[in-house]
């Protein structure tokens, strides 16, 4: 199908959630032009079903959101799951001590990161992880969605869905967010950003993704194909 590809539900009133973001683990990826977030509270939820990783590299990482080399999550072939915010580290182990193994499971799962000052805390389905190491103080910068589309170039095999971010520590919110594993209508709780991965989202040469969250950072794909956009979503 050629020319312009117009999502059905972008001018449509009410919620749904219908579609996801499909990433090939190879060179595709969402550029968003760089913000930086303020102060030291934090909130980052990602909806995703994610393959294992084979080894070598880049193949033996794969990012969930990135800003630059202080600045990410992304996890790696042992399953460690890492966040950096602002240069300091933290990292929690899937299918460990309890941490429920979520990729290759060919399962949605909802991953999510809350800090308030220095204090970081990981979800994991809505239940909450302790961090496993220093998570620092400072902002976030945020680039690009399932990639790190301007680096070292680690790319995400799976899909993302309901990709948001907050300025503010949401943890008393994310049993709203998770919603018993069913992506909520995001919009009371004022994400800064809020990527839908096809909702609100058209077609041409590249997707561009409206973000529905307050700062106007659009999301452009970057060698993505119009078939990338499927209907498979976390029920």
């Amino acid at each position: 199908m050629s020319g312009i590809i117009i999502d059905p539900y972008r001018f449509a009133a009410g919620y749904e959630n219908t579609y996801s973001m499909e990433f090939d683990g190879i060179d595709e990826g969402m550029s968003v032009p760089s913000f930086t977030t303020s102060g030291n509270d934090l909130t980052i939820s990602i909806w995703l079903k994610a393959a294992n990783l084979s080894g070598g590299s880049p193949s033996s990482t794969a990012v969930f959101v990135w800003g630059d080399s202080s600045n990410f999550i992304y996890y790696n072939l042992n399953e460690v799951i890492y966040a950096k915010v602002n240069g300091n580290t933290s990292i929690i182990v899937a299918n460990s001590g309890g941490v429920p193994q979520i990729f290759g499971t060919g399962n949605w799962h909802h991953l999510a990161i809350t800090k308030t000052s220095s204090t970081l805390t990981w979800w994991i389905d809505g239940v909450s992880y302790s961090d496993l190491g220093a998570s620092g103080t400072g902002s976030f910068t945020l680039d690009s969605i399932g990639a790190d589309v301007g680096g070292t170039k680690y790319y995400l095999d799976g899909n993302l869905d309901e990709v948001a971010i907050w300025e503010s520590d949401q943890s008393s919110n994310m049993a709203t967010i998770y919603n018993s594993g069913v992506p909520a209508d995001l919009a009371s709780l004022s994400p800064l950003g809020w990527w839908r991965m096809g909702e609100k989202a058209n077609f041409s040469t590249n997707w561009t993704l409206t973000d529905q969250g307050s700062g106007g950072n659009d999301a452009t794909s970057v060698n993505m194909e119009e078939a990338d956009r499927k209907e498979d979503v976390p029920t």
